[in-house]
């Protein structure tokens, strides 16, 4: 969640950013994915086991792809309308 927490922090501090059209694909992207791991990650906590692992490693390397494992702030700034 480490996109999806300092997003979050930002929209709090500064208010919605003014993206690209691109740039609010990546944004919407990247939270969907990141929620869908916290997801596959409470269901193999709950049920202990270890199940969605490779969904899970598959959903973060399609977060890396997409990001090109940017840092969040560089990669929001990236991603903002000038």
């Amino acid at each position: 969640m480490l996109y999806t927490n300092y997003f979050s922090k930002m929209k709090k501090l500064y208010g919605a950013p003014r993206l690209t059209d691109e740039g609010f694909s990546i944004y919407l992207n990247v939270l969907l994915l990141e929620d869908r791991i916290k997801l596959l990650q409470a269901l193999n906590n709950k049920y202990d086991n270890r199940n969605h692992d490779v969904l899970i490693l598959s959903l973060q390397e399609t977060i890396n792809k997409i990001t090109k494992s940017t840092p969040p702030d560089e990669l929001l700034q990236s991603l903002i309308v000038e």
